[in-house]
């Protein structure tokens, strides 16, 4: 085997190793067994606590309202979102509504109120209950926000609930401006949802897409997925629609400030944590840009979906685990 064919093969072998790596990930994430062992356990969220710090804002309201102050000094936009999705108890439900609404006052004021966006799922707020639920939950949400002229930007599912919640987004949006729906790109069928929503004139945020679904209906992580995304991008652009470009990807930034399609987006949005030196230096070339946050204690699904998403960051956090004081709030934006 000549050096160019060993570098080619051990590339592939490194290749399929990331993509198992984040199938196993997400196995995990979507074990119902796990996550409730997890939701019941307390030691294990003592335990790991600052190895989730790099991906989670904090555990509470207040510190990370605190930390959302420090990124709006360094010029960044806030979005935040409260973890917790598929909750199928009325009582949490209201718990997770509450928090919403408390997180929204609680920002007034505050040097990241302006421009602040609340993000959660329809799961969270009583989809699961029933679908009507779930909107008038987020009716009061919605109202609250507008009041503090914050944007809602509702998250994308699992693929079995995507046609509930375009539903619910489609019947709210007429009454709420402020009403914002996640798309995935590596969906086929956004193909066909996009236009619907760009009809609705409301906030759009597009994503790659991080849930395990069939081969049938997704495309995978790749060249193809990425020519997607900036398709999706170039027909919100040429629609005038309100848009966030909302990835981490080197490579998907590159492309579309090659086609001058970045300044045509609303924002640039990263999840805290996930390449924070990319939006540190869109952030200095003068792009609006959005960092997300999640706060909370139930952080499992977001923290191994993050893992999931870029595979080395399993070993970052295993060295994070190790070494906490590796990881210092803000120093990489």
């Amino acid at each position: 085997m000549t050096k160019p064919e060993f570098r080619q093969a051990s590339s592939q072998n490194l290749h399929a190793l990331h993509q198992d790596v984040a199938k196993g990930l997400r196995k995990i994430a979507a074990h119902p067994v796990i996550r409730e062992k997890f939701s019941a356990d307390p030691f294990i969220k003592q335990f790991f606590t600052e190895t989730v710090a790099r991906y989670i804002i904090g555990k509470s309201m207040s510190e990370a309202a605190d930390k959302f102050d420090v990124l709006s000094v360094k010029g960044y936009l806030a979005g935040v979102e409260f973890v917790g999705e598929e909750i199928s108890d009325g009582g949490q439900v209201e718990q997770v509504v509450e928090e919403n609404i408390r997180f929204l006052l609680h920002a007034r004021g505050r040097p990241f109120s302006d421009g602040l966006q609340l993000g959660f799922d329809l799961s969270s707020v009583g989809m699961l209950i029933s679908r009507e639920l779930a909107m008038t939950n987020t009716a009061r949400i919605a109202k609250v926000a507008a009041e503090q002229g914050a944007t809602i930007m509702i998250s994308m599912e699992r693929s079995t609930q995507t046609d509930t919640i375009l539903d619910a987004f489609h019947q709210l949006a007429p009454s709420h401006e402020n009403l914002g729906l996640t798309i995935q790109a590596y969906m086929h069928r956004t193909e066909v949802d996009l236009p619907k929503l760009i009809k609705t004139r409301r906030k759009i945020r597009l994503v790659k897409g991080v849930y395990d679904e069939h081969s049938s209906l997704t495309l995978p992580r790749g060249k193809e997925l990425d020519v997607r995304y900036v398709e999706c991008i170039e027909k919100l652009a040429e629609a005038g629609s309100r848009f966030a470009v909302a990835t981490h990807d080197p490579a998907i930034i590159d492309m579309l400030n090659a086609r001058g399609l970045l300044d045509a987006a609303e924002e640039l949005e990263g999840l805290h944590g996930c390449n924070p030196s990319l939006f540190h230096t869109l952030n200095n070339e003068g792009h609006r840009c959005r960092i997300t946050g999640v706060y909370g204690e139930e952080w499992l699904l977001h923290f191994l979906h993050r893992l999931a998403e870029h595979p080395p960051n399993a070993l970052q956090a295993l060295a994070d685990f190790y070494n906490p004081d590796r990881v210092v709030f803000g120093a990489d934006y």
